[in-house]
């Protein structure tokens, strides 16, 4: 670190200044820094850009970019599997407008057209009135 400190400034005992070779980069930077602030600021003239030395990609690249689209694509599969498998419950069911199947419903009640049914748990009801 002190020959570093010698390197920077010329160390001796009669004077404590920095070295010419320093202060040349210093003003070499300095300038360097205010062209580039001019020409960021001045967006209307016509005058050459610097070309920047880090280009910044902007999005998402690689395996991630693999990743995110195979989980859209997963998504948009299992959309169209529960799309279809409720069409097929519908229909397999019969459920329609007015009821499901032969069991119709009304606003007096509930109305078996015609067949049979069973029913697996216990019916609680007001009222049951046959066809016949």
């Amino acid at each position: 670190m002190l020959m570093l400190w010698h390197a920077m400034f010329n160390l001796s005992e009669e004077h404590l200044f920095p070295s010419p070779v320093y202060l040349s980069a210093c003003v070499t930077l300095i300038q360097q820094m205010a062209r580039e602030q001019y020409v960021t600021t001045t967006q209307g003239s016509s005058s050459p850009r610097p070309v920047p030395d880090y280009v910044y990609k902007i999005g998402i690249y690689g395996w991630r970019k693999r990743c995110l689209y195979l989980f859209v694509l997963l998504l948009i599969v299992i959309l169209v599997v529960n799309f279809a498998l409720t069409i097929w419950i519908l229909r397999v069911m019969w459920f329609n407008a007015e009821g499901m199947g032969l069991l119709q419903v009304h606003s007096d009640g509930v109305k078996l057209e015609e067949g049979e049914s069973e029913f697996l748990f216990p019916v609680y009801a007001q009222e049951i009135h046959s066809r016949e």
